[in-house]
């Protein structure tokens, strides 16, 4: 690292992001990461939304495997996407840079060279290997699970020394932040991602306006209800798609398979209630976020959930489960409907969500803690504070969800973040 007294935008910062053809919540926090620090994002490969929005946020995009990956594009899909990901970071050319902010478990198996350090954005230790291995094997054949086995035990043996490497952590979530304590025993700081949150009369990000049938008579909301996500069994299409088979609503789905193991082409089999519309752009997404009935975000222990508080932050309730950080957030009967991961949970969650009257404020408020504003200041502070002293590293935490919400100074509250805890990892 350079002079400790170099403000922040003098320092060289890569923001190195696992991958970027595939586009989704994680993908949008690497590029905001990289819009806060003013820094570009590295990533081995990239596909056309992931352009798109970084060239829409004025974000500068380097790849360095594009010419691999276009001609080996199985490796996107296949079960070796991971190992292939591990050897591209272990060498990518980030030399140059004084700091490299990786987002994801991939990019930080990156090695380090003398006098430069590496902060470690954590959206959730690799989950296939961690709290999702059971989930993981019970989907394939029992013959493939030996060869599963062995392969996942690899990725999380290199997963967990490529953390004895990282030289701080900031977690998502608190959640996730209990998870780096289990899985790596270090310590980390919340930085919840951002979420843009539109003025209160709509005229930003696509809200309600304040006469919006969400404020008024349920039988008078817009009809359909709505799905964001990929199209992988931890975050139960089927089990949406059957409960909608039952209720007979209308619900579209935002998402497409990722062509990982487990992921799903599912609509063939879908109801006729269900309209499948892929991808699309962000704007249409907030639109279409804005304009359903509710929600429906029922995935396995989510490990933050950028969807929910993008449906509070227009002015939309949720259906989700009581697991995972979704589980902290929404509030049955307040801010949604919490309900038990069954197809009859689901069904009937969405039901009751349909017969209640929700306040718009009252959503919009829930939503407040994740704004973009209150991201970069705490993101550019984690940042600074390390780099100021990196052998030392300690943030204070802001209050959480259980917590009083006000934004606070680093000196008001104790730290808990560190780069090592009594064991020395």
């Amino acid at each position: 690292m350079t002079d400790p007294n170099t403000p922040i935008d003098d320092l060289d910062i890569a923001v190195a992001h696992d991958q970027l053809w595939e586009f989704g919540g994680a993908e949008r926090v690497a590029l905001r990461i990289g819009d806060a620090l003013n820094a570009p994002v590295v990533t081995p490969a990239a596909g056309a939304q992931a352009r798109a929005a970084a060239a829409d946020r004025g974000v500068a995009l380097r790849t360095f495997a594009d010419e691999k990956y276009d001609r080996f594009g199985v490796l996107t899909r296949s079960g070796l996407k991971e190992l292939s990901l591990v050897f591209d970071w272990q060498t990518a050319p980030l030399r140059e840079f004084d700091l490299v902010v990786s987002s994801g478990w991939a990019s930080r198996q990156y090695r380090t060279t003398d006098g430069q350090y590496l902060l470690n954005y954590c959206h959730s230790p690799y989950r296939p290997a961690n709290d999702l291995l059971a989930d993981t094997l019970e989907r394939l054949p029992t013959p493939a699970r030996v060869v599963a086995r062995l392969y996942l035990t690899a990725i999380d043996l290199l997963d967990g020394r490529s953390a004895d490497r990282v030289d701080a952590f900031l977690a998502n979530s608190d959640l996730v932040r209990e998870r780096i304590r289990r899985y790596y025993r270090r310590e980390a700081t919340v930085v919840y991602p951002p979420v843009d949150l539109p003025d209160m009369d709509g005229s930003d990000g696509g809200g309600r306006e304040s006469d919006s049938p969400q404020d008024g008579d349920p039988d008078e909301r817009d009809p359909y209800f709505l799905f964001v996500g990929r199209l992988v069994p931890e975050k139960r299409p089927e089990l949406v798609l059957e409960a909608f088979a039952r209720s007979g609503r209308p619900l579209k789905v935002v998402g497409a398979s990722t062509g990982s193991i487990g992921s799903a082409d599912i609509g063939h089999d879908a109801p006729p209630n269900v309209e499948f519309l892929g991808t699309v752009s962000e704007r249409r997404k907030v639109e279409l976020l804005a304009g359903a009935a509710g929600v429906v975000y029922v995935p396995v222990r989510e490990d933050f959930g950028l969807v929910p508080i993008e449906a509070l932050a227009v002015g939309t309730p949720v259906v989700t489960v009581p697991e995972g950080f979704p589980g902290r957030v929404i509030e049955d009967g307040r801010t949604g409907v919490v309900v038990e991961p069954t197809v009859e949970g689901v069904a009937d969650g969405v039901e009751r969500l349909a017969a209640t009257t929700f306040d718009r404020a009252t959503l919009r408020a829930a939503a407040e803690p994740f704004g973009a504003d209150r991201f970069e200041r705490r993101l550019r502070r984690a940042v600074e504070t390390f780099a100021s002293a990196p052998e030392t590293y300690q943030l204070a935490d802001e209050p959480l969800l259980s917590q009083d919400l006000e934004d606070v100074e680093p000196d008001d509250h104790d730290g808990r973040g560190g780069t090592e805890n009594e064991d020395g990892q």
